[in-house]
């Protein structure tokens, strides 16, 4: 058993380091409303703040590996060409675009929202009013 879990870890490292990488943005509303939830845990607890913060940052960065990885937001508007899709982390809910044209030959995962769960998510008009900001500085 031990032998072939090893060999199986090795295989599956191969592939991750050959695996394509995707570009993910953050946006500017995404990262401030992130931030002001951190600072506002912190008050109560740094070392809670400290393990929200590594896992909602350790969520976003495997979507450059993995850009389909959150489940798709049935219930969010999307523009023409993406999914609007989220993820969980730490009782945060990341809320995202994939794909995102950022030029013809390329692609991105465009986090739009990154809030507590406990808190209301953004409007559909929020949430594209978000993407239409972020849009016109990916190119």
């Amino acid at each position: 058993m031990g032998r072939g879990l090893r060999r199986n870890q090795a295989r599956a490292g191969t592939v991750a380091r050959t695996r394509h990488r995707h570009r993910v943005v953050i946006g500017r509303r995404a990262q401030s409303e992130f931030r002001a939830d951190v600072l506002y845990i912190a008050r109560e607890s740094t070392k809670g703040a400290t393990t929200v913060l590594e896992a909602v940052n350790q969520s976003i960065q495997q979507l450059r590996l993995f850009p389909e990885r959150g489940h798709v937001d049935p219930g969010a508007v999307a523009p023409a060409g993406s999914r609007a899709r989220k993820l969980t982390a730490e009782g945060f809910v990341i809320r995202y675009l994939y794909p995102v044209k950022a030029s013809a030959a390329t692609s991105v995962a465009l986090v739009l929202s990154v809030r507590r769960g406990e808190r209301l998510p953004i409007s559909d008009r929020e949430f594209l009013l978000r993407y239409a900001q972020e849009q016109a500085g990916l190119r």
